[in-house]
């Protein structure tokens, strides 16, 4: 039995990293059109509306994109694991442009 833990305690460090993987930066998650609005929430924050009303929280907004009612274009990655205090899917802007 002893044995048979030490291989496993040995093994496991190997196969987390293959069950795990590994986001891909290059690999975008959102692409498209967004109206930047403030939300009032928890002090304020900003969020992203898409076409279609899908909400996203962007962790990474630069403060020269932080106009309410600004139209962008932009990259986003999701982030499954992060939590934010306003409404929609947390997500890291990769790049972002503004629209005329």
């Amino acid at each position: 039995m002893g044995r048979l833990f030490l291989a496993l305690l040995v093994l496991l460090p190997l196969a987390l990293p293959l069950s795990c993987g590994s986001p891909d930066k290059g690999d975008p998650s959102v692409i498209g059109e967004f109206v930047v609005r403030f939300d009032t929430i928890e002090g304020g924050c900003w969020k992203l509306v898409a076409a279609d009303n899908a909400v996203y929280g962007p962790v990474n907004l630069d403060a020269a994109f932080q106009v309410d009612g600004l139209r962008v274009s932009a990259s986003l990655r999701l982030l499954p694991f992060t939590v934010i205090l306003c409404a929609g899917a947390p997500v890291e802007i990769l790049e972002i442009a503004p629209l005329p």
